[in-house]
């Protein structure tokens, strides 16, 4: 029989690997600040750009030695081995005077501080792992431990430690990386930072860039309706999205964005009202929706958590878009701050929050606001003044939006239809004023259609009687119609044509025929529509 090859691997003991790494690692440190004391101009710059500070090294006399260099440096004192002694023995350190006798020891050696740098960031890393884990389990183990804070509070700080060791570059390199930035879009190379709105006059007057934006209106104006758009919008293109709410389920949620997929009315489905092709396509939307768009909600969430979830998945696997329905709602996780009822206070230190969050991890968050009640001119357009609450919702926010109805049209309709008010209309019109925008020119405004019972909106000119897009057109390509498609089987479904591959992914895999796109609503639904009134009237009679 043959033998088995022997494994001719040496074979280390736990021990002796530590004792290897603490050696390294003391290699490493001293190596640092040899290359500090016989270059200091050169090494002290270029380190703290990386952000090295004493507390990352393993040794506290090294680190102790390493605070004393930055200092000196700092303060223009000339560095060598006697002016950094001498600092060291004033902060009576005499464990750091021996330790840098010997890095003085060390001969001058090639200029490898960005890898010594590395190592030691590494290395402070798995060292500040190891404390939250012993810090967790100490908290996990008290009776009196809150499971939701604690998880939330150890996110956020595992991901500012991943944050901490990416360290910041210099402004050449940000000049160059913005340049090319530039070209690459200019080339259809990459697309621009933030996210697009759900219309294309909409993004005409406003891009959502990384920063803190605000969409405000009055109650029942459509403001959670316009953010389910701009999350759809931006999921149907591959963007991974962060959904917050604080006065809706996510059952709720999701059969919203559902319907608006398949552009459907809630209302009817919610009766049991539903056609024979609706029925067999939904359990294809399903799929579809749970392999194919990257959404994560969070409901009645606190600003700790809001944070801390949004930390984790820009760890995990980036994030593109946070929404929050809305500002008066969110607590900042302080009960006695929360019920003191300054709500003035409260929302300041959530928008601040927000803010610095967004500007650190490059991620547009969209916040929802009402406005004041005080007003009750229904003819006037939103100012910055009317937010309710807050000036910091002002101060802090790179853009303001205003969603108002559109008064004259919406009374016209009203009245034709026999409608007591612009709220009772199922297809609004709407407008979008840009109040503030720190990009761009603000005072823009934007003419839109809200269709209420499947949650969409749509640009003023592509609905009712007006002249729909049915053609080719580049620049709003990006904003399709809803279609009509067609399968083998003669199902027969509207819907968002970016959401008919993932569909047919669906299809595919349970082994059914897929749906192809056959014409626009605009050309094809009045067939629909008439067969669903007439099944509606069969099911209702």
């Amino acid at each position: 029989m043959p033998t088995k090859k022997k494994d001719f691997a040496p074979h280390f003991t736990d021990a002796q690997l530590a004792d290897a790494d603490a050696r390294a690692r003391e290699a490493t440190e001293r190596a640092l600040l040899s290359s500090a004391l016989d270059e200091p101009t050169r090494t002290v710059p270029a380190v703290e750009k990386i952000g090295i500070t004493g507390a990352d090294f393993a040794d506290g006399p090294r680190g102790a030695i390493w605070d004393a260099l930055r200092a000196m440096f700092a303060e223009g004192v000339a560095v060598d081995f006697a002016s950094v002694a001498e600092r060291v023995n004033a902060a009576e350190r005499p464990d750091a005077l021996a330790e840098l006798e010997a890095v003085a020891a060390i001969p001058p050696q090639p200029f490898h501080v960005e890898t010594h740098c590395k190592n030691i960031l590494r290395r402070s890393l798995r060292r500040r792992l190891a404390e939250t884990g012993a810090k967790l389990t100490a908290e996990a183990d008290k009776p009196s431990a809150n499971p939701e804070k604690l998880a939330a509070a150890t996110v956020s700080h595992l991901s500012a430690l991943l944050v901490s060791i990416k360290g910041e570059i210099s402004t050449p390199e940000l000049v160059g990386e913005i340049a090319d930035d530039w070209r690459d879009r200019a080339d259809g190379k990459r697309e621009r930072r933030g996210v697009q709105l759900p219309t294309f006059q909409a993004t005409r007057a406003l891009w959502l860039d990384p920063g803190l934006h605000v969409l405000a209106a009055k109650t029942s104006a459509g403001k959670s309706v316009f953010e389910g758009a701009v999350a759809r919008h931006a999921a149907l293109q591959g963007k991974r999205v962060l959904r917050c709410f604080l006065d809706m389920g996510r059952r709720d949620l999701i059969a919203r964005d559902l319907a608006a997929l398949m552009f459907l009315p809630l209302r009817d489905l919610d009766k049991g009202v539903m056609l024979e092709d609706e029925r067999a396509v939904l359990p294809l939307a399903r799929e579809a929706w749970r392999h194919g768009l990257d959404v994560e909600t969070l409901t009645a969430p606190t600003l700790p958590l809001i944070l801390s979830r949004a930390r984790a998945l820009l760890a995990d696997r980036g994030l593109d878009l946070i929404t929050i329905d809305f500002a008066q709602n969110v607590n900042t996780g302080n009960p006695s701050f929360d019920a003191s009822g300054n709500a003035n206070s409260r929302i300041g230190e959530v928008t601040k929050a927000l803010k610095l969050f967004a500007i650190e991890a490059g991620v547009p968050v969209l916040l929802l606001s009402q406005l004041n009640r005080g007003d009750r001119d229904e003819t006037r357009t939103p100012i910055l003044s009317d937010l309710r609450d807050s000036g910091n919702l002002e101060q802090d926010a790179r853009s303001v939006c205003f969603l108002s109805p559109e008064l004259k049209t919406a009374n016209r309709w009203a009245t034709e239809q026999g409608a007591q008010s612009w709220r009772d209309l199922n297809l609004r019109p709407v407008c979008l004023t840009v109040a503030k925008n720190q990009q761009g020119k603000a005072g823009g405004f934007v003419a839109l259609r809200m269709l209420c019972d499947r949650f969409s909106i749509e640009d003023a000119g592509f609905v009712k009687d007006s002249v729909l897009w049915n053609g080719p057109d580049k620049e709003r390509t990006g904003y399709p119609r809803p279609v009509i498609a067609r399968n083998a089987l003669g199902h027969c479904v509207a819907l968002d044509p970016r959401f008919l591959p993932h569909l047919n992914a669906a299809a595919d895999k349970e082994g059914k025929p897929t749906f192809e796109a056959v014409e626009t609503v605009a050309g094809g639904l009045a067939a629909v529509a008439e067969r669903l009134a007439a099944h509606r009237q069969r099911k209702e009679g």
